[in-house]
């Protein structure tokens, strides 16, 4: 059943996913899958890739860790967050068949030794009566000495002869037993208390990330400008790409010159050194030079201007005119702007939202940067 159940949660996550967060679970996972698995982008295609994790044992019914910390690692915090559900609930089952299992061992045990207990009294007399002529020698001899003491006063201990007297050794012996039995429940039960608490911790401080997350960074996609055609780009699958990085500056073409290439560079809201810098989207020329633009710590970029242009393609159609990005310039909150980069040339276009701030981008280039959208973080 836990087999099925896993499954079933499985199933709900799917419904859950976006085709963006199944492009990068797949390609998160490399070369875990196969390769013509791993391709398919699909819901077809998600469910083959988590079989074939069954099948090498990656995941199984009681362990799907490896699962949880794919979906932290590609920032897909609503499928991480389910799963953890589904572990904690199968952390409780485990926790309370223990303690049943606990209490079938001792209670049952506790029927059988007590009889046993009281219907070996006589057997106990005899090991008895022999103890209990040591204590009495110990009484009478305490007795003796408290007389030397006070002979007026009445001796604390008094025994008859100073003969052997019976013990309640079967009480002691039911007593300690059961004294041993309520440690080792008070035991469970203290462990048990601190695991409820410990995971109800976890899921309020897994539940404040979460919302955190998703109230501060919501995504907000700006328009597309320039044409449809070249390889297309995305940042946000550069290598040690988080959810938490943002545009923190640029490298391209100088002002003046033909817009032949950008490069953008981001960094983390943990980690402001935490800095990586994104391929190069156009065709770069070594030999010429370039020119940056980097922002200062707790800067951000608010707004973009951008130019396009037409561009004739003599390669593949000289008749087919083609707009391209000709011209880029940056600003920022604290009021500063970037050069531009490439030439102010064609049409010019603003993009900026409020309360909003540069994430990351996205586009199309080949010879030039045939086109850019931007994405935006909400705050």
């Amino acid at each position: 059943m836990d087999h099925c159940r896993l499954r079933s949660v499985l199933l709900k996550l799917e419904n859950r996913l976006s085709n963006g967060d199944r492009q990068r679970f797949h390609f998160f996972l490399g070369d875990d899958v196969p390769r013509r698995v791993r391709d398919d982008a699909t819901l077809h295609g998600t469910l083959a890739v988590i079989d074939c994790l069954f099948d090498q044992d990656k995941i199984n019914e009681r362990d799907f860790t490896y699962l949880i910390d794919a979906f932290e690692e590609i920032e897909c915090f609503n499928a991480a967050h389910l799963l953890r559900e589904y572990q904690q609930e199968l952390q409780l089952q485990g926790l309370n068949q223990s303690a049943q299992s606990l209490g079938s061992i001792l209670l049952p045990g506790t029927r059988r030794i007590l009889p046993d207990l009281l219907d070996d009294q006589d057997r106990d007399e005899a090991i008895e009566e022999t103890d209990a002529i040591t204590l009495n020698k110990f009484i009478c001899e305490t007795a003796s000495w408290n007389d030397d003491q006070d002979v007026n006063a009445t001796p604390s201990y008094k025994t008859k002869n100073c003969r052997p007297s019976s013990f309640p050794w079967t009480y002691i012996f039911v007593t300690l037993f059961m004294f041993t039995a309520l440690i080792a429940v008070g035991t469970l039960a203290s462990v048990l208390i601190w695991k409820i608490n410990q995971i109800s911790l976890y899921e309020e401080k897994l539940n404040a990330l979460y919302n955190q997350n998703r109230e501060i960074l919501s995504k907000k996609l700006g328009k597309t400008f320039g044409g449809n055609h070249g390889g297309s780009f995305d940042d946000s699958l550069t290598d040690k790409f988080t959810f938490y990085h943002y545009l923190n500056g640029m490298q391209g073409t100088p002002h003046g010159e033909v817009l032949s290439y950008i490069r953008f560079s981001y960094s983390s809201l943990h980690n402001e050194n935490n800095t990586i810098m994104s391929p190069i989207h156009g065709l770069n020329d070594l030999s010429k030079h370039s020119q940056s633009f980097m922002l200062a710590k707790d800067e951000r970029i608010i707004a973009v201007h951008v130019y396009v242009n037409k561009h004739t393609d003599v390669v593949n159609d000289p008749s087919n005119d083609l707009n391209i990005i000709t011209g880029l310039q940056f600003f920022t909150t604290l009021r500063r702007s970037s050069p531009i980069f490439g030439e102010a040339s064609g049409e010019r276009f603003v993009e900026e939202f409020h309360g909003a701030s540069l994430g990351y981008a996205t586009g199309k280039y080949g010879p030039f940067l045939n086109q850019l959208q931007f994405v935006w973080y909400q705050a």
